[in-house]
């Protein structure tokens, strides 16, 4: 139960981010078919580009898909539930948290810059139709 009252009170603590994220999609969305603040300003997809695919997919058992869509889903999601296990259920934050979290943002960067350079990072147009950007486009 002390799990749950942490939660309650992480999610209270965060109300006006959260707030802001619902307005923010509810105006953003229905004009640019898009959530993205990166492809929204910039025409391009963002490091983290395909992770809510790929944590779909992986939750339906298809972990080649996954890995399509963005592979540094298999160190982000381990990693948010190692988080959530500590946070809430442990009652305390794990003493690796920063480490990981530099760690994560250099692969993922590194990951993004090779899926660019070799063609493989994936776009989803407004019409939800799935390509790859190749290089130099």
């Amino acid at each position: 139960m002390k799990g749950f009252r942490r939660l309650v009170n992480d999610i209270w603590e965060i109300k006006a981010a959260i707030l802001f994220l619902v307005i923010y999609a509810c105006v953003v969305f229905p004009i640019f078919h898009c959530f993205c603040p990166m492809v929204v300003l910039f025409g391009y997809p963002c490091p983290a580009c395909g992770l809510s695919r790929a944590c779909a997919a992986v939750l339906t058992g298809q972990f080649h898909r996954a890995a399509e869509e963005n592979a540094m889903i298999f160190f982000w999601l381990p990693y948010i539930l190692w988080l959530v296990a500590h946070q809430y259920f442990m009652g305390r934050k794990p003493k690796l948290m920063r480490a990981l979290n530099i760690t994560g943002g250099i692969l993922t960067l590194a990951y993004y810059v090779w899926r660019i350079v070799n063609g493989t990072l994936i776009d989803v147009d407004d019409a939800g139709i799935i390509s790859r950007i190749m290089p130099g486009k």
